[in-house]
């Protein structure tokens, strides 16, 4: 039996507008994790599940933010040994295994992290680009959080929202009955706490 990292409850609704197609609102507390783990336990173990429900049309997250790769290449080193930018573009490309060449700012190069993809910044560091010469040797390696739009916070806690949507013209208690069997079966399979609260019908 697997277990979630983290815990699931639902915020306390007070001033803030409930979009009227919303069936049910879930908030996912994930401190600890980065986010494209999160990203996929979250796809994976929560909303496809969800989603594979009759009733149900989609359940969109909200406030999870985006992880980007970020390569500084520095200038003066790329002349000193006759490289561009598109050499080590393509050089990551073949490391990452993935076509996505980056959104370029200057010598700043940004690759969104895949959901679910682990990124060792060591390893890619230790990318050989020539007999003497790695990519840490060009260039500064992080990953940087790119905040979402949304930022939801419940008790000065920042969280995830997921926002559960029914089909039109169904029965939207049923709906949400169906939803609340599910989350209890992912309750009971993966041990965590898990609250819920209908929020809308």
């Amino acid at each position: 039996i697997s277990t979630l990292p983290f815990a699931i409850s639902f915020p306390e609704v007070k001033s803030t507008k409930i979009e009227t197609d919303i069936l049910l609102s879930y908030s996912v507390h994930a401190a600890f994790l980065g986010i494209s783990e999160v990203k996929k336990i979250i796809d994976e173990r929560i909303v496809n599940r969800i989603n594979n429900l009759p009733l149900i049309a989609s359940t969109d997250i909200s406030g999870l933010g985006t992880e980007l790769l970020e390569i500084a290449i520095h200038p003066a080193s790329l002349k000193a040994h006759e490289l561009t930018q598109e050499d080590i573009e393509h050089l990551i490309s073949v490391k990452k295994q993935t076509s996505k060449s980056g959104l370029y700012k200057g010598s700043i190069v940004n690759i969104p992290v895949t959901a679910g993809e682990i990124v060792d910044v060591n390893a890619l560091g230790n990318l050989k680009i020539g007999p003497q010469l790695e990519l840490k040797n060009i260039a500064s390696i992080s990953l940087k959080y790119e905040p979402d739009e949304s930022i939801h916070r419940i008790n000065g806690e920042e969280v995830v929202l997921l926002n559960i949507q029914a089909h039109e013209n169904v029965n939207r208690i049923e709906a949400a009955k169906s939803v609340k069997q599910k989350i209890q079966s992912i309750k009971n399979e993966m041990r965590i706490h898990l609250s819920l609260k209908r929020l809308h019908f």
